[in-house]
């Protein structure tokens, strides 16, 4: 009887391990491939609903069922940061199954009972039989996501050069062509006007361009930084110089927490000067009431900068990707951008031995945030 248990558990391992590649096999869609997934799963438990978290490279893909709880997407991407964090904490309500690849993390998915006495071991027992076999397809699926991100991150970015690369070009030749020509007799301060916007425009289009160059130069590791020991407090006085007027035109305040005497950090202060002002920049940019705050202490042997605003914040499921090269979320399209600063200041970041990341909720604000080691004599 015991031979015959053990060779009827083998003949149904066997059986979903089949069902679900054929299940998988038949989509190469990723979402299409996890609802495949769930319905069989369904089959054979008693669920409510499933979700599943895919590791994309850059971002995380999240595919849910409708009957799953209203919280179920911050709670699965919650889930996934402590799982790459190495703290794994499950989704409140649901069996929680990890997927790796060796040591790699590469997914989740996570099952809510119908009933609510939950699922029974062998419930359990079957849905960890999906979590073995249902890696390849899902990685599969998610490669196929990866390439229409890099299809649409190239279209974007051709869009990014036809509008952002013209539009201040066109501005520079339309107010020279009226300084140079007669027809319009301008007097000498609307001349100065005009060529006052065309040096503008210039200046936004050279800073384009050397955000593109930096980019190119720092992912193929040409760029070389030219250091020096820098007072950041100094650096952020400079830059809120810089940005109050902007802040102010806009009705927002700008607070700053900057004390007199900090270590000073080695690096190159134009490009870290760049870094500060792109994410000043970005925080008036997106903040429409409130303020902009600037704090920065120090953090064991690093110092950390945070750049707070009340703005719109940014959806968790976008919080990954951000620092990508021309990323935009869905509620900032119509605001003005090429999606170069946030990339820009992660490598630069990175390149000084420092780090950064973003702390944010939708609809009460951000808070970017890096931290740049102590040159070694302030360390000690």
């Amino acid at each position: 009887a015991q031979l015959n248990d053990l060779l009827d558990e083998h003949l149904f391992r066997n059986t979903v391990a089949r069902r679900i590649s054929e299940a998988a096999e038949r989509f190469v869609d990723l979402g299409e491939i996890c609802y495949a997934v769930f319905a069989l799963m369904r089959e054979l438990t008693p669920l409510r609903g499933a979700v599943a978290v895919v590791d994309i490279g850059d971002r995380r893909a999240l595919v849910a069922e409708e009957s799953c709880p209203p919280s179920v997407n911050e709670d699965a991407f919650r889930c996934w940061s402590t799982l790459a964090a190495g703290s794994f904490e499950p989704i409140p309500g649901a069996y929680t199954v990890p997927i790796f690849r060796g040591d790699t993390a590469v997914a989740l998915i996570a099952a809510y009972p119908a009933k609510s006495s939950g699922f029974t071991l062998r419930d359990t027992e079957i849905l960890g039989l999906f979590a073995e076999h249902i890696r390849l397809p899902l990685e599969r699926g998610a490669y196929l996501e990866r390439v229409r991100d890099l299809v649409e991150a190239k279209e974007q970015f051709m869009r990014m050069l036809t509008h952002d690369l013209r539009n201040p070009l066109t501005s520079i030749l339309s107010s020279l062509w009226t300084v140079t020509s007669d027809q319009f007799g301008l007097d000498a301060d609307q001349q100065t006007l005009l060529i006052g916007n065309a040096f503008r425009s210039a200046q936004r289009l050279n800073g384009l361009l050397e955000d593109l160059l930096d980019l190119y130069r720092l992912e193929a590791g040409k760029l070389q930084l030219a250091l020096s020991p820098v007072d950041m407090p100094g650096l952020l006085r400079e830059a809120l110089d810089q940005i109050g007027p902007v802040a102010r035109n806009k009705g927002l305040a700008v607070a700053h927490e900057l004390p007199d005497a900090l270590p000073l950090v080695m690096g190159d202060r134009s490009k870290l000067f760049r870094v500060v002002s792109n994410l000043l920049s970005n925080a008036v940019k997106y903040t429409f009431h409130g303020e902009v705050r600037v704090e920065i202490e120090v953090t064991g042997p690093a110092l950390t900068i945070r750049v707070r605003d009340t703005g719109l914040g940014i959806p968790p499921e976008d919080a990954d990707s951000l620092f990508q090269p021309f990323m935009r979320t869905k509620q900032t399209q119509h605001i003005k951008g090429c999606g170069l600063g946030l990339a820009f200041c992660r490598q630069m970041v990175e390149a000084h031995g420092g780090k950064i990341w973003v702390d944010s909720e939708v609809g009460k604000g951000s808070t970017f945030n890096f931290s740049l080691p102590l040159s070694q004599e302030e360390a000690a």
